[in-house]
């Protein structure tokens, strides 16, 4: 315990997977925190993919390093070690192909595509971010690097493998996207409602392309389109509430409804609806080009939440049959 304050005191502790990398590849063990034992890998699969895990045990080489750092004159250190993890078993996993690491306890971080400087050790190695949305500090208590070895562990060191902000619409024909979200129409359906009407609505895909959890919200009255004869579409009636949406929060005026909230990588669908008034006897076009605004709401602090920004989405060419 005096070599542990001492090297405490002096800024010389370092996590665990640091002291050991010397002498075994850092790969072989799970990384707990910067004074526990280290368990073997027993078993692992999925590297580098959706789903990988390592599953771990304490050996009795995993308890002699551990009691030569730090208990170097108790001669029954090894066996005393060992038989406190009789039967214990740990396992991690993550999601590489979004930055996704659940910890031995199932707590869930995730990878940013920023790394530690050169200003104290970790150098290089990945930084993570908790529910919270803090960064995990790579102080001993925080355990940012145990995380970063894991990380390596399962899924490499390729800073590729966090989700990164590109063209959230490749490969996607009904699409538009920025830098926070995208924004995919994956269905369209028309009908006649009242016998008057001619409603359409929309199923759109929001997909989160942060490494961040955000909270987005349809804007109200922002919602309309036009047929590829000219005929315009609306929310609704000047005057009226916008209820034209279904399965995402609304911003309206000062209020604003965080229900949406999308976890990094995470998608989920709400439908959009525009309608053209008294159009049942007249012609009615066969694709239609829709827009709308999307914010990203911040919360302040209690019940406070702010719009940090709004994002016009154009979708151009949709057509009313084939999806």
């Amino acid at each position: 315990m005096k070599l542990l304050q001492y090297l405490r005191h002096a800024g010389l502790l370092v996590p665990m997977f640091v002291l050991l990398a010397g002498a075994q590849t850092q790969g072989d063990w799970i990384s707990l925190c910067s004074k526990c034992l280290s368990p073997s890998v027993s078993s692992k699969s999925g590297f580098g993919t959706t789903n990988a895990v390592a599953v771990g045990k304490v050996t009795l080489k995993d308890a002699d390093m551990w009691c030569g750092s730090w208990e170097p004159d108790n001669k029954s250190c090894p066996k005393d070690q060992l038989a406190s993890e009789k039967g214990q078993t740990y396992k991690i996993s993550a999601n590489c192909m979004v930055g996704k690491l659940a910890s031995t306890d199932g707590t869930l971080y995730t990878r940013t595509n920023e790394v530690w400087d050169a200003s104290d050790v970790g150098a290089g190695k990945p930084k993570f971010r908790a529910a919270d949305g803090k960064i995990v500090g790579r102080d001993n208590a925080s355990g940012g690097l145990d995380l970063a070895a894991n990380w390596e562990l399962l899924c490499g060191s390729k800073r590729g493998a966090a989700p990164a902000a590109a063209d959230g619409c490749a490969g996607k024909q009904h699409c538009d996207s920025n830098q926070i979200f995208s924004a995919e129409v994956v269905g369209l359906t028309g009908s006649i409602v009242g016998g008057r009407h001619h409603l359409v609505k929309m199923n759109v895909r929001l997909r989160n392309l942060t490494d961040h959890p955000i909270i987005l919200a349809y804007v109200t009255g922002t919602s309309g389109g036009v047929d590829n004869l000219g005929n315009a579409y609306y929310w609704g009636r000047a005057g009226t509430h916008d209820v034209s949406t279904q399965g995402i929060g609304l911003l309206e005026g000062r209020k604003a409804d965080t229900q949406f909230q999308l976890e990094p990588g995470e998608s989920r669908n709400a439908m959009f609806a525009i309608i053209r008034y008294e159009a049942a006897r007249k012609p009615i076009g066969n694709s239609f080009t829709y827009n709308m605004t999307i914010a990203e709401l911040r919360k302040l602090g209690g019940p406070s939440v702010e719009s940090a920004k709004q994002y016009t989405l154009n979708f151009p060419h949709l057509p009313d049959r084939g999806w």
